[in-house]
């Protein structure tokens, strides 16, 4: 308490006012400043609110009050009326250390005395002692020597001088208060980084980290088209929210895996977008099961590396290096894609989220891509009379066709050939399409969980909410924050500064409350 500093440093060897104080330094806290002096300016300006409280409101709680003033009244004035800044011990440590530094061993030489009345005389004498020692000796005190000690010895001065001025405080204050909420908004992003018995924890420790306010994918230089390194990311962060855009470009995608798990390993990548054409086999991470082998002909001899397709061998590329190359693929469309899929909503888009989120890449395959599509609901409304909406059975009944299903390549050309075929492209890409944020591993989240959902309700500005979106901050992000350390956890989050000293969302308790007390409702 920054009233208890301000008191003892008036009550420098006076008891009787230590003693006094020490009552009213707590009474001060809950609006009682009948026994404050001079320490205290709300008892001259009633008007002025407290600096370190809530809300600069006064403390309400009478047991807490009591508790407060039986630790406070137990300390000692004859103690505490003695104390003394211990400023000019730590200025002698630092000279000493200066002369023998710590991480060089001089106890057991003979310099080490030497070193330690070097370290006195110039606490005492400045750092002309070097010149008086010459003199004593009947040596030359050298001129260099001289001006050299005479130009230390003013920017001591200088310096001491300007210490003492009311604009170098406040910039010291200033520092300190940004270093303070800098260690803070870490570690709210952070979450747990340190507990006890974590082995015998019920709960897991909350290890997610929420993205800083400074992350950007940097190109490596001198990479080929070949080269499977595609990008150096600078930050693992979570994606923000992205716009609907009304030029949407649609990339048709699908999956096969070693299971029916959205835990399943992927095994073959592919996607279409008009003519352009993606597929890729991918080392699986978990080994196949038989059923899965069986459906779709792709099996994998972990003791030979072999992968084969209906008994053919195909190359195949560690995920990461698979993912990477799906990247770079998007990226050659353009910008506003969405990913379409058949059951993308309940399997395919979990599956590569899982896999992204284990590289650490989702965040930036989202930059390219603005929403995901779901053809499973969309031809359930446009067809009920049909026995079943399988893709095989779409096929059949719309193209007259048949065709290998459960082969990626195969079922990414035909699902697009069934999507253009209804012309209701549109309405796929608005009625039956989310948004990459609403994506997680227990599977996609309801709409209202989100940054826009904060904006219908007038709980956030249109503005607030591309400040967010550009901050890479999600409504999964705000709620985390939250649940760490409430209001000064959104609080500390959306007032850290970036690299170029602008706050990453806003300052405004006013906004922040709104954010309190709606997660607030929420988890009550």
């Amino acid at each position: 308490m920054k009233g208890f500093s301000y008191m003892l440093s008036q009550a420098k060897g006076d008891k009787n006012y230590v003693r006094e104080g020490l009552q009213s330094v707590v009474l001060h806290q809950f609006g009682d400043h009948s026994h404050c002096r001079t320490w205290c300016a709300i008892s001259k300006n009633p008007t002025k609110k407290h600096k370190n409280l809530p809300w600069g409101e006064d403390l309400v709680n009478n047991d807490l009050k009591q508790s407060l003033l039986a630790v406070f009244t137990k300390l000692d004035p004859d103690k505490l009326c003695k104390l003394d800044t211990s400023n000019n011990n730590e200025s002698f440590n630092n000279t000493l250390r200066s002369k023998a530094p710590n991480d060089k061993h001089y106890s057991d030489g003979g310099s080490l005395a030497h070193r330690l009345s070097a370290a006195v005389c110039q606490k005492n004498e400045g750092y002309g002692y070097v010149c008086q020692v010459h003199k004593k000796l009947g040596l030359s005190p050298g001129d260099s020597t001289e001006k050299r000690a005479d130009f230390l010895n003013k920017d001591v001065r200088r310096k001491k001088e300007k210490s003492k001025t009311k604009e170098f405080k406040l910039r010291r204050l200033q520092l300190k208060s940004e270093r303070n909420a800098e260690t803070k908004s870490s570690e709210v992003r952070e979450g747990d980084t340190y507990l006890p018995n974590v082995q015998g924890r019920k709960t897991q420790p909350d290890t997610v980290q929420i993205p800083g306010p400074d992350f950007e994918i940097v190109p490596v230089e001198g990479r080929s088209d070949t080269d499977t390194t595609l990008l150096e990311f600078t930050e693992d962060a979570p994606v923000p929210e992205n716009k609907i855009d009304t030029d949407l470009r649609a990339v048709f995608y699908d999956l096969e895996t070693t299971g029916l798990g959205r835990e399943s390993s992927i095994t073959q990548l592919s996607a279409r977008c008009n003519d352009d054409v993606f597929n890729v086999y991918l080392t699986p991470l978990t080994k196949m099961s038989d059923e899965a082998v069986r459906v779709t002909g792709l099996h994998f001899d972990e003791t030979t590396n072999i992968m084969t397709h209906h008994d053919k061998p195909v190359q195949h590329v560690h995920p990461m290096n698979a993912l990477l190359d799906f990247m770079q693929f998007l990226m050659t469309i353009g910008k506003s894609i969405t990913l379409i899929a058949h059951n993308n909503k309940r399997f395919d888009c979990i599956v590569l989220y899982n896999h992204l989120k284990y590289f650490n890449l989702w965040n930036h395959f989202c930059k390219l891509v603005s929403s995901f599509a779901d053809t499973l609901p969309f031809f359930r409304k446009l067809y009920p009379e049909f026995p079943n909406h399988k893709q095989e059975t779409l096929v059949e009944n719309l193209l007259k066709e048949t065709y290998s299903a459960h082969d990626a390549r195969e079922d990414c050309f035909y699902l697009q050939k069934l999507v253009l075929h209804t012309g209701y492209i549109d309405m796929l890409l608005t009625e039956f399409m989310f948004k990459p944020g609403q994506i997680a591993s227990s599977g996609v989240q309801p709409q209202e969980m989100s940054i826009e959902y904060l904006c219908h309700g007038n709980i956030l500005s249109r503005c607030m909410a591309t400040k967010l979106r550009d901050s890479s901050l999600t409504y999964e992000h705000l709620e985390l924050a939250y649940e760490r350390d409430g209001f000064d956890g959104l609080y500390y989050l959306l007032s850290e500064k970036d690299s170029m000293g602008k706050t990453r969302v806003t300052k405004s308790k006013n906004v922040i409350q709104k954010l309190v007390n709606h997660f607030h409702k929420l988890h009550n």
